[in-house]
């Protein structure tokens, strides 16, 4: 048999878990947000040594072109992984900030 107070003990234990839920949400989002700004800076590093990586086939003599256009290739490459995980995050910030997005639960 249901007891009132078991009833009430239920719907407390029930309103504390979905107080929660926002919290648990943003926790998420920002632990994505996290994730995505460390793959960014991974692209941004590797598009550094590249850069130095390709610097060093310059200067090389005679000039290593294969070498040379391996490294750019990479360096392209790297820095378009970059901006798609930018604009991934810029996407995130707004869903995260308009109505109905995770800060307004």
């Amino acid at each position: 048999m249901l007891t009132d107070e078991h009833f009430f003990r239920l719907q407390r234990t029930t309103a504390c878990a979905s107080d929660q839920l926002p919290l648990q949400a943003s926790a998420e989002s920002l632990r994505g947000f996290n994730e995505e700004a460390h793959e960014a800076i991974d692209a941004m590093a590797a598009v550094v040594a590249d850069a130095q990586a390709g610097l060093n086939w310059v200067r090389v003599e005679p000039l290593a072109l294969e070498e040379l256009r391996e490294v750019l290739d990479s360096i392209v490459n790297n820095g378009k992984r970059a901006a798609d995980i930018v604009l991934r995050l810029r996407g995130f910030a707004k869903e995260v900030h308009k109505p109905g997005g995770v800060a307004d639960h």
